[in-house]
């Protein structure tokens, strides 16, 4: 008979930055798109070949943005974030972003991590007064260096 392995669903994925000033959390996405970048064999010409014509090149992988999306909460962590980098105060290029999935009991399953991640876009909600219960939504998009499947500590 067969071992079912369960496939862990799809609930909240905890999201930390850590910076030269330390580690802070930005709080917690129910969406998270772009994960992870598959290696694979890329085309690419090499100079000085004397075949003209592209060779492939196994573990190259292209680097995705990373898109964050969560209902709109107080995160100070996150607006300091993004107003550090966007006025200058907070170096880009130093941040490291953690990105953990959670199971229903709010247990890590699975780590990723972003190098050299930076806000490249930001989303606020649209606004209405129909009502009807809607959910105010702000969507974060992230540029990166590279990712990592990192271990659970």
């Amino acid at each position: 008979m067969p071992v079912e392995l369960p496939s862990y669903p799809v609930y909240t994925c905890h999201v930390e930055l850590t910076t030269s000033a330390g580690t802070r959390a930005l709080g917690g996405f129910w969406q998270v798109n772009g994960l992870p970048p598959l290696p694979s064999a890329d085309s690419a010409y090499l100079l000085g070949d004397p075949v003209n014509h592209p060779r492939k090149i196994t573990g190259v992988y292209k680097v995705t943005d990373i898109v964050l999306k969560r209902g709109v909460v107080d995160s100070a962590g996150l607006s300091s974030w993004i107003d550090g980098v966007r006025n200058g105060s907070m170096p880009a290029a130093a941040c490291t972003v953690l990105i953990t999935l959670r199971d229903a009991t709010s247990r890590p399953t699975q780590r990723w991590k972003l190098h050299s991640a930076t806000p490249k876009h930001w989303a606020g909600p649209a606004l209405s007064a129909k009502g009807g219960g809607d959910v105010a939504m702000e969507e974060l998009t992230l540029a990166h260096d590279g990712l990592e499947i990192a271990p659970l500590t």
